[in-house]
């Protein structure tokens, strides 16, 4: 192990971006896998500045290490350098807090963002060394679970994956993981098939292997889906009712990295879902209904994050926050109480009918940051 570990030291240091993979900033977690109940690797297929930009991924990361018996690392996709060292050297893939194995870990858990990232994901298992096929996989191998936007619609890759988490986050993660780790799974428990039924059992996981998809023999279009499991015929997407109520940890100890990433801010969510319904729109539909969070605990998490992080700029999330019922207000707060120490704020995500001159003068009045207009 420690000759594994001299190597990949000896790799990294020959990387061209070096703080991409030595881990330990400020705000992560490490734990002593051996020691754990489940390890569970929480892998984002592509480098680590565009998946440390992810506040999703943030929240999922901070939230299974906010259990003690649970042990969570992060994984991303290297850049070709290391990924030719990597192969050259025949190295697996590895976590970034301990460096281990991506195989070893019990879960290995991949956030589907985009559908052009599915090529990506592939690149990783293959690097890790987990077979592509969720059918050639044995008890020796992690089970390989699909989250996030893409999971949605997860028949295109449905073969390449062991289940998937369908729907809000924080609360079907948990459950995922206490299924798998009170099965005993890779500890001489339950076997593959006997965990994947048990996740059946959650509302809001889909596993591919527990149904048979019929394909139109002319248009080889998906026409239905058989169940092979008594009892379990459908899945309904899981959905966090209140924003209130969700753990905040991923704000107050937020995770400070090396390097600049690609949003090099404090992200904070002020709405999840949108009202405007645009059919074009996947996050705008998948994410529904609308859920504002509650302007003083807005405040209450960019004090929390800015205090423990030294960040500079707040990014105040939203699929288009100029809905936010409170938006006006909530910046006025904001300028009474960071003005006077320059700190900034930035709206990602604004439609251009709720842009108005009040607005743009209130986010230019501290710095130069900026806002994203949507023009469709």
């Amino acid at each position: 192990m420690n000759d594994a570990l001299s190597a990949l030291d000896a790799l990294v240091l020959r990387a061209q971006k070096p703080s991409r993979y030595v881990g330990g900033e400020l705000g992560s977690v490490r734990k002593d896998l051996a020691g754990a109940g489940l390890r569970f690797a929480l892998a984002f297929p592509d480098t680590y500045e565009v998946g440390m930009s992810n506040l999703g991924f943030r929240l999922l990361y901070h939230l299974l290490n906010d259990r003690p018996e649970i042990a969570c690392e992060r994984v991303f996709l290297p850049w070709p350098d290391l990924e030719a060292m990597l192969r050259e050297e025949r190295l697996p893939l590895f976590s970034l807090e301990s460096r281990a194995p991506v195989a070893t870990f019990d879960v290995l858990g991949v956030t589907l963002q985009f559908e052009l990232a599915y090529t990506s994901v592939l690149a990783l298992l293959d690097l890790a060394g987990v077979p592509l096929l969720a059918r050639d996989r044995g008890d020796d191998h992690p089970l390989v679970v699909g989250v996030g936007p893409c999971a949605y619609d997860p028949e295109p890759v449905a073969d390449f994956f062991d289940a998937f988490a369908i729907g809000d986050g924080e609360q079907l993660a948990l459950e995922i993981a206490d299924a798998v780790r009170e099965s005993g799974f890779r500890r001489g428990g339950a076997r593959r098939g006997e965990v994947l039924a048990r996740l059946a059992r959650i509302p809001g996981v889909y596993v591919p292997s527990l149904f048979a998809p019929r394909y139109d023999p002319r248009t080889r279009a998906l026409a239905a889906m058989e169940p092979l499991l008594a009892g379990y015929e459908r899945v309904e997407r899981r959905i966090a009712p209140d924003l209130n109520a969700l753990p905040t940890s991923a704000y107050q100890r937020p995770i400070v990295p090396f390097m600049q990433t690609i949003h090099d801010r404090l992200p904070v969510e002020i709405q999840r879902g949108c009202t405007r319904g645009c059919r074009f729109c996947q996050v705008g539909m998948v994410t529904r209904p609308t859920r504002q969070r509650d302007p003083r605990q807005v405040l209450a998490l960019a004090e929390a994050g800015l205090r423990g992080s030294g960040y500079e700029e707040v990014g105040l999330l939203s699929l288009s926050s100029g809905d936010y019922a409170c938006l006006n207000p909530l910046l006025d707060d904001f300028l009474a109480r960071w003005e006077p120490e320059r700190i900034a704020m930035s709206l990602p995500s604004l439609r251009t009918e709720t842009l108005s001159g009040s607005l743009a003068e209130r986010i230019a009045r501290i710095r130069k940051t900026g806002f994203t207009l949507a023009p469709e």
